[in-house]
């Protein structure tokens, strides 16, 4: 399990460095009329990454991982099954922004997430009332605030209304 600790550590600190290092190739200031640079958040995240891979292998090193995991496999059944769906569902919603767009995305990885990978814990009404509001409040600071556009597939035309009554003014 510490090996494990370790490598995956290893791997993801790689992946944060290489993800900052082509970050770079854009960007990562403010863009006068635009807002924040390409690079901006790739850059600041992968730096946010990094420094959780560091951790990750600091803790490995110093031992501690929990007694119940020493000697444990990495993964079993139950937790493959779990990382196979969580990411079958990433690579779906993905793969639908082209049709539903982001915030449709958005919108099914969350119903899926809190009704399926959270086994009926949390009511419809959370699930339902989450999965408008962290759309919209994405749309508002990517559109409105930080003035990048998001695929919206087709949707786009339902957004005309909303973007009217901000450029109104």
């Amino acid at each position: 399990m510490k090996r494990a600790e370790i490598w995956a550590g290893l791997t993801i600190a790689l992946f944060s460095i290489y993800t900052a290092w082509k970050s770079l190739e854009l960007p990562i200031s403010w863009v006068k009329g635009r807002g924040p640079g390409g690079g901006t958040f790739p850059f600041y995240l992968s730096l946010i990454m990094l420094f959780c891979a560091i951790m990750i292998m600091f803790r490995a090193v110093r031992g501690k991982i929990p007694a119940a995991w020493v000697g444990q496999p990495y993964f079993d059944r139950i937790e493959l099954k779990s990382v196979l769906l969580h990411t079958g569902s990433l690579i779906v919603a993905v793969g639908s922004i082209y049709i539903i767009g982001t915030y449709g995305a958005i919108m099914g990885l969350l119903v899926f997430h809190m009704r399926v990978m959270g086994r009926g814990r949390h009511s419809w009404f959370m699930t339902i009332t989450l999965a408008i509001v962290i759309p919209v409040v994405v749309f508002l600071f990517f559109e409105i605030l930080m003035q990048q556009v998001m695929p919206k597939g087709l949707t786009e035309p339902l957004f005309d209304p909303i973007f009217g009554l901000f450029n109104a003014h």
